[in-house]
């Protein structure tokens, strides 16, 4: 036995033991004894092996003292690192987020003022619109089809497999890192429905195991042994996962609870306190970042605005028969998903890429972006703009805070487009503003945009997701889901119905 049978089980004393053992011998080996031998698997000597068993280091020789010196800074290490952690998670997420709205609010800016500068200033307007997104999503298509693979897709079969015991060393690398932070900028400012939450629990991972791994120089490692193994590289890729999702979302018991039933497949009680002070901290620290550390603010991400807000019994009946027709819709889009997956698989050769088919899918992916573009600029010119209310203009709801603004885009300021607002803004914008009761100006929710909204969204997330760039699929089905219930609630709003659409 390397320990006695009270630690037999104690992962981090029988790496400190060896790691003892292993200074110990290199001090006799100095001494003009025998060089060190591989302490990978410390055992007894074998029976007859006489020089082995002078040579070897006894474990009964380590010093008790100094190996209980070196426990005593088990957990702090983890704790102090799993706050370090964190705030880089947080950090990142608050920069990629931060950077894709100022990128589309200029574009945004952009786009309105040349779609009014002349009368074709629709077909200018689209023009700028493939100007930025083609150049933006063809750089994150070559980082994942040349540099990075697994920077593609949502990165969350990346973390379930590595915590389920399959061995994927390109899936952690600072490449991946790097390829999917920059292309997940580039994606989600140049409009396409692709979304964050998945692709930063998979950068949280990434980021929670280079600190398993440590600094070292000239194969020496300078980080702790106590720190170093399969079982704390597991601990921390579940931690940064769910840190990844806090950061994103705002939720850290969400976060805790989508890496404990969605990720891993070992837990224990002390990675769960571990894992909510890591969320908790990269929760506040993403609202602070955001919003310039001026405020922090206590909602989250998914918020009634309305504070007062309520149902009566009878829409329970109305809420049941949503969630049955939206389970339905969610499994034909898992089945489709599925199925176009597949036959990506085959027709580009997934498993062992050419050349050629690196090509064809840098060439699916600006066909998604010029179908994207269209598909979402074009109704709404065609649907034309409405016009505000000017004289009873307001700009508050009934709460007092500031209700959207629909004005703009593709409209002058005294008219919106329910479809340009709801398609070209910020998707996670466009979500908060489907929970609104009320609209700046008179502004509505007509149902037929709601509708198309929907379509629209369910048709390009289906195509997007699975192309050779970083995609989620949370906010784009987040906000296809809001849109079903809105139309709800429109519906009962005009069949008499004193209701929160």
């Amino acid at each position: 036995k390397i320990s006695s049978q009270a630690f037999e089980n104690d992962r981090d004393r029988i790496l400190l033991e060896r790691d003892l053992l292993a200074r110990q011998h290199e001090k006799a080996a100095a001494s003009g004894t025998r060089g060190a031998k591989d302490f990978s698997q410390v055992g007894p000597p074998c029976q007859g092996d006489t020089e082995e068993a002078d040579t070897a280091p006894d474990i009964r020789r380590v010093d008790s003292e100094e190996l209980n010196s070196y426990l005593g800074w088990v957990a702090p290490l983890k704790w102090l690192l799993t706050a370090l952690i964190a705030v880089i998670i947080a950090l990142q997420a608050s920069a990629v987020i931060l950077g894709s709205h100022h990128i589309v609010h200029w574009k945004l800016l952009v786009l309105d003022d040349v779609a009014l500068a002349s009368e074709g200033g629709h077909v200018y307007a689209f023009v700028f619109l493939l100007a930025y997104a083609l150049p933006a999503s063809f750089a994150a298509a070559l980082l994942v089809t040349y540099v990075a693979p697994h920077a593609g897709g949502s990165g969350i079969p990346e973390i379930k497999a590595y915590l389920n015991g399959i061995s994927m060393p390109q899936a952690f690398t600072f490449k991946t890192w790097m390829s999917r932070s920059l292309g997940l900028l580039l994606v989600t400012s140049a409009g396409l429905f692709a979304g964050t939450e998945g692709p930063f629990a998979h950068l949280g991972g990434i980021i929670a195991s280079g600190f398993s791994e440590g600094l070292s120089c000239r194969g020496r490692s300078w980080w702790p042994i106590i720190l170093v193994g399969h079982r704390n590289r597991c601990e921390l890729i579940s931690q940064g996962a769910a840190m990844g999702v806090a950061a994103a979302f705002g939720a850290p018991v969400g976060g805790i609870l989508f890496s404990l039933e969605e990720a891993s497949s070992f837990w224990s009680k002390n990675l769960t306190w571990r894992a909510f002070l890591g969320t908790m901290i990269a929760a506040v620290m993403a609202k602070l970042t955001k919003s310039g550390f001026s405020e922090l603010s206590t909602s989250g991400f998914i918020e009634f605005p309305d504070l007062n807000a309520s149902f009566e019994l009878w829409e329970l009946s109305a809420f049941t028969g949503l969630g049955i027709v939206t389970g339905l819709l969610g499994a034909l889009f898992c089945n489709i998903v599925k199925r176009t997956i597949k036959l990506r698989r085959r027709f580009f050769q997934l498993g062992s890429p050419t050349r050629a088919t690196k090509r064809c899918r840098l060439v699916e992916v600006i066909c998604i972006v010029i179908f994207t573009m269209s598909i979402c600029f074009w109704p709404a010119v065609l649907f034309g703009c409405q016009a505000l209310d000017l004289e009873g203009r307001h700009l508050l709801d009934s709460e007092g805070k500031n209700a959207p603004d629909l004005s703009g885009i593709i409209c002058d300021e005294h008219e919106y487009s329910v479809l340009a607002f709801l398609l070209l803004q910020p998707k996670e914008l466009a979500i908060k503003t489907l929970f609104s009761k009320t609209m700046a100006s008179g502004a509505t929710l007509d149902i037929p945009s709601l509708l198309i909204t929907y379509v629209i969204v369910f048709a390009t997330t289906i195509l997007t997701f699975g192309s050779a760039i970083p995609v989620g699929l949370f906010i784009p089905n987040i906000l296809a889901g809001a849109c079903f219930g809105r139309v709800v609630g429109q519906l009962l709003l005009e069949a008499g119905q004193r209701v929160h659409p």
